[in-house]
């Protein structure tokens, strides 16, 4: 049969799921930089950074998935990370200044241990390439 399943495709630091699409046709359609396969939503959920980046609407069923209750997030405006934080920023440090720009444009509270966790880790961002750190601080500033 036909593998399914999730696929991410980047496009700077944005992100858009395409999901049940055979991996035969991703494998032919997008650049294989481009290409990150997910075969289930445990995995992909553990890929996200923030629990309001980890909602999910089953078309099939019609209905809100919310493992990690990035819904009551929203309404809390608090933002956490979706596992430990320490990891997260360490798999990404752009994800410091994610942090920021959410908290800035929605006016969210960070949750203290994820924001423990990015002052630890925010040496880190002196590793993102310019182009990476000019992108997120044009959306921080708004340019």
């Amino acid at each position: 049969g036909v593998s399914l399943g999730f696929f991410l495709c980047l496009n700077g630091v944005d992100a858009a799921i395409y999901k049940n699409l055979p991996k035969s046709s991703i494998k032919d359609t997008f650049p294989k930089s481009y290409q990150t396969y997910i075969d289930n939503l445990k995995k992909d959920l553990l890929r996200r950074d923030f629990t309001i980046n980890a909602i999910y609407y089953n078309i099939l069923k019609e209905e809100l998935v919310d493992p990690v209750n990035g819904v009551e997030d929203i309404k809390n405006k608090i933002l956490r990370t979706t596992i430990n934080s320490n990891q997260t920023f360490k798999e990404d440090s752009e994800r410091i200044l994610r942090m920021i720009r959410f908290a800035c444009t929605f006016n969210f509270e960070v949750e203290e241990k994820t924001l423990q966790s990015a002052v630890k880790n925010s040496r880190l961002v002196a590793n993102l390439s310019k182009q990476r750190l000019k992108a997120e601080f044009d959306k921080i500033f708004g340019l």
